[in-house]
């Protein structure tokens, strides 16, 4: 492997080009009249001392990136060979990726519990500062309800994101926002909540034996985040702590705080074009408005490091995307209460109402358990603006609900029972046939003897 060092001290010395190869490698491509000793072909290993497997640079991105003045001058290091370990295999990934994907994961030791339980406390504070300071926020504008901060961190690439808005909520409904105990109800919820959210994981829960929504909860997730602009996609490894404390004032108060961690099942990911991003004391903050009983102020802080280079413009629409998770909040709640109103002739017994944003071309699954023969799985649904198709998956053919047939559950919410044995079914929301329109659905359902 031989090494070459180039130097460019102003954009008009730009003298080559960037390809990119089938297997993702960014070649050094010379013009006519170069007269550089560096082969043409060499793989492109860093700009400006910074690794291009760990910049998470599209082509485009690269490209961009030489054409910016402010980067100038640049150091760019070119190698010979392309084997380098980092850059072989990149692929990328299908969502949602299979249950196995980090393959078998051990289980958190009585003592990582006890230290990520204590590590957790300790960002608490950080979170609840962040959500009233003004140290580093700056801010913005006030849009859809949102009173928008951002600003940065002196010396380091940690961004700083806040918004802030009022919500008409319970503590019950504020707390069902706060948890995400299994991979299911964590990708249901933040495919509504945030527009960057690709796919993401439940790795770790505790304590053990948890039950939702019981509190305080622990856990360790992982999810992918889109990037806006010409760069790979950012995924991030964090512990998350959600509990209902009250303030040095003693009002009551419920939070849900992650910072980033390492673990050795959850290792980083450049073979799929992914940039390992890092938070800090970030999360959501709910506290009571004292002279407006029913509402709640609802803040959502992020500090983030997302690594790599990303263009100021992607920074800025990140950002805004991101404070507005807290309209989106708001929007969850609104029209969880609205489906309670609409479907309040249903007999859900006290089942909870849930909501999933389904996406066009896409079916949503719900697994049912069955632990007893002759049970009845009673179930009921509305859906925002447009119909949505449905079935039972489990059920003898022939029998009613066992294939999907498309609903205007819009127009009048839906419901239907089924008798079954023992055994496993899924509840099945089906918006395959839809080539453009996502569908907002509100469900319940319930599993018991019949009559019930």
């Amino acid at each position: 492997m031989k090494e070459f060092k180039k130097i460019v001290t102003k954009k008009e010395e730009i003298n080559f080009s960037i390809k990119e190869e089938t297997n993702g490698h960014f070649v050094y491509v010379p013009f006519k009249e170069n007269s550089d000793h560096i082969p043409a072909g060499c793989m492109l290993y860093s700009l400006n001392d910074t690794l291009v497997s760990n910049s998470g640079l599209h082509l485009s991105g690269v490209q961009d990136y030489l054409s910016s003045s402010e980067h100038y001058p640049i150091v760019l290091v070119f190698r010979s060979e392309h084997g380098h370990q980092e850059l072989k295999g990149r692929k990328m990934l299908t969502y949602p990726l299979p249950d196995d994907f980090f393959g078998q994961i051990p289980s958190l030791t009585k003592e990582e519990i006890k230290q990520y339980t204590s590590l957790a406390h300790s960002w608490v504070k950080g979170l609840l500062d962040a959500t009233t300071t003004d140290e580093g926020f700056e801010y913005v504008c006030t849009k859809n309800g949102v009173d928008i901060y951002q600003g940065t961190v002196p010396g380091s690439q940690i961004h700083l994101i806040r918004g802030t808005t009022r919500v008409k909520t319970s503590k019950d409904e504020a707390r069902a926002l706060m948890i995400a105990p299994t991979t299911e109800s964590f990708r249901r919820l933040f495919h509504m909540i945030d527009v960057h959210f690709q796919d993401g994981m439940v790795l770790h829960q505790f304590p053990e034996g948890y039950k939702a929504p019981e509190l305080p909860f622990y856990c360790i997730k992982w999810a992918i985040m889109g990037s806006p602009g010409p760069v790979w996609e950012r995924d991030v490894c964090w512990l998350e702590y959600a509990d209902i404390i009250h303030d040095e004032a003693g009002n009551e108060l419920g939070f849900g705080v992650g910072s980033s961690i390492t673990r050795p099942e959850c290792p980083t990911l450049e073979n799929h074009k992914l940039v390992r991003a890092e938070i800090s004391c970030t999360g959501y903050v709910f506290k009571r408005r004292q002279n407006d009983p029913g509402y709640m102020d609802v803040t959502y802080v992020i500090q983030a490091d997302p690594k790599g280079w990303i263009p100021k413009w992607a920074v800025n629409m990140f950002a805004w995307q991101q404070a507005l998770n807290v309209a989106r909040i708001r929007k969850i709640i609104e029209g969880t209460l609205d489906a309670k109103g609409r479907m309040s002739h249903h007999k859900r017994n006290d089942a909870d109402v849930q909501g999933v944003l389904i996406p066009h071309g896409q079916r949503y699954t719900i697994n049912i358990h069955v632990a007893e023969d002759n049970s009845m799985i009673t179930f009921g649904f509305c859906s925002n603006n447009n119909d949505i198709g449905c079935y039972v998956s489990g059920l003898p053919s022939g029998k009613e609900w066992s294939k999907s047939k498309r609903l205007n559950s819009h127009v009048e919410p839906v419901t239907g029972k089924v008798l079954v044995g023992k055994g496993e079914y899924e509840l099945v929301f089906d918006n395959s046939y839809s080539w453009f329109k996502s569908k907002q659905i509100y469900y319940w359902y319930r599993v018991g003897p019949i009559g019930s």
